[in-house]
């Protein structure tokens, strides 16, 4: 290969390979919701398997355009692939997973037969007396154990679950106090809702 082909060679196989990535990333971000590595966050895994999808193009495409750098390149490119699981595994992440920096409850969807309303942990919602409504932790993680608790004795269904339906108390107001046990190496967390019961 001349030196004028090899000009374009490096530029051509990165963008491509940046290219590839990115259109990996971004359509298992769309398909998958949650890690399929345990206790993994899901971005992590997403870059994970699209670094391999890449990993595998430039083991094709490089040998044939950088016959003399190939194998380096591809060998740091392999490096890039531990160096992301390491960021997202829950239990040995810098980023603070494990330490509580990062917030493994993220809020909490409260679905109604009208409609779907997403709120943040302490935030409250307004109900009506005697409506039902089924209330759902959104959580980091995919592993964990709920157990919740109605201040003024409103009907939970099952309490000792994460998903539950709910029935407002004869009351003005009630909170929902939620303790959460994760099973990957995460702090205990805890979150409520505050409840405006209409009449």
């Amino acid at each position: 290969m001349t030196s004028h082909s090899r000009s374009w060679a490096w530029p051509f196989v990165i963008s491509i390979s940046l290219t590839v990535g990115g259109i990996c990333y971004v359509t298992l971000t769309y398909l998958l919701h949650a890690s399929i590595i345990p206790c993994t966050a899901p971005w992590s895994t997403n870059l994970v398997l699209s670094l391999t999808a890449v990993l595998v193009l430039q083991a094709i495409l490089s040998r044939k355009i950088l016959p003399n750098q190939y194998k380096a390149f591809i060998a740091v490119h392999a490096l890039l692939i531990p160096f992301a699981l390491w960021l997202g595994l829950y239990s040995i992440s810098p980023l603070g997973y494990s330490t509580g920096r990062i917030q493994d409850l993220r809020g909490f969807l409260v679905i109604r037969t009208n409609r779907n309303v997403s709120i943040e942990n302490n935030e409250m919602v307004s109900l009506s007396q005697g409506s039902v409504v089924a209330i759902q932790p959104v959580m980091l993680s995919g592993s964990f154990d709920c157990t919740w608790t109605s201040a003024k004795g409103g009907q939970l269904d099952l309490p000792s679950t994460c998903d539950i339906v709910y029935v407002p108390p004869n009351a003005e107001y009630d909170i929902l106090r939620l303790r959460i046990r994760s099973s990957c190496g995460l702090p205990d967390a805890t979150g409520q809702i505050k409840v405006s019961i209409l009449p």
